[in-house]
């Protein structure tokens, strides 16, 4: 079939963030910017292998959260380290499935199991499921409690193959569209924006969008999708709990909601503020619109 025509290309923004329609600036700024700078804080202590505790702040002290750069995370270390690496020549195709496949169990247990698909045609969802059985047998988890804790708990109380058949069906819907994903006119490329809206019209891929950010996130690290896709930075699907966050700012009801696009604008917006509260601290972590995007879920936590 022939490639879907990417959407209009929109006016094009300095690396600063587009200048958004007047908004107020959310009242919870500086508490937002100082959990940034105090998580940064404790990733580093941890790093140097400061005592506990690392910073002043007791809950993020005792609790999980995304660093403020999610490469950072282990989880991604891990991706980087043992796909990235050492498949780095591998096509943009191959790279969007098989980041697909690890966002979509999401363990370093399951991944270290299942391992690299180098030929998408051949994967076998049987083979898939025995892999994730075999997660199971060990006393280790497939799913990952950070993306759907449903799907996590079942692991803990039964063998949930009929959860494990839900979820490699989606794999399957992924691995017939991944071609047409990708596809564009000889020497052309696709904008992030156009990329990730044709990977949420495949099911368990839609919604908020979560799921496709993930992974075209965990794609953009392999060269071949780097060549494909262009990311000025200044598009990204806010997720629920980004969402929340940002309603938590501005003082609205948790679920406030016009769309969509309001969210992206309070982002835009919200990422331009903290570079003129701190530029050096943004600049130092490469601060860009995805990670505001994660860190105000984590700032709904």
């Amino acid at each position: 079939a022939a490639p879907e025509p990417e959407p209009a290309p929109t006016k094009k923004h300095p690396p600063s963030v587009a200048a958004s329609p007047a908004a107020p600036v959310p009242a919870e700024t500086a508490r937002f910017l100082r959990m940034l700078k105090t998580r940064e804080q404790i990733r580093l202590a941890k790093a140097a292998g400061a005592p506990w505790p690392w910073s002043d702040d007791d809950v993020l002290n005792r609790h999980k959260f995304t660093n403020v750069k999610r490469e950072n995370d282990r989880t991604t270390r891990w991706l980087r380290a043992h796909w990235t690496a050492q498949h780095a020549t591998a096509d943009a195709a191959t790279v969007l499935f098989n980041c697909g496949v690890f966002r979509v169990f999401g363990t370093v247990a399951f991944a270290e199991q299942t391992g690299w698909t180098a030929d998408v045609s051949a994967w076998d969802p049987r083979m898939e499921r025995s892999n994730a059985v075999a997660c199971w047998n060990a006393g280790l988890h497939a799913f990952t409690s950070a993306y759907n804790r449903i799907r996590f708990n079942a692991e803990r109380s039964r063998l949930p193959l009929d959860v494990y058949e839900k979820e490699l069906s989606t794999l399957e819907g992924l691995r017939l569209a991944v071609d047409g994903i990708v596809a564009v006119p000889a020497g052309g490329r696709l904008s992030w924006r156009a990329v990730c809206t044709k990977l949420r019209r495949v099911s368990g891929f839609g919604g908020s969008g979560f799921m496709a950010k993930e992974v075209l996130l965990d794609a953009m690290g392999w060269p071949s999708m780097r060549r494909l896709v262009r990311d000025e930075g200044d598009w990204t699907p806010p997720g629920p709990g980004a969402r929340r966050g940002l309603n938590r700012l501005h003082g609205r009801a948790l679920n406030f909601d016009t769309g969509e696009a309001r969210f992206i604008t309070e982002m835009r917006l919200l990422l331009r503020t903290l570079r003129s509260l701190d530029p050096e601290f943004c600049t130092s972590v490469g601060l860009d619109l995805h990670d505001v995007q994660f860190q105000l879920c984590e700032y709904d936590k």
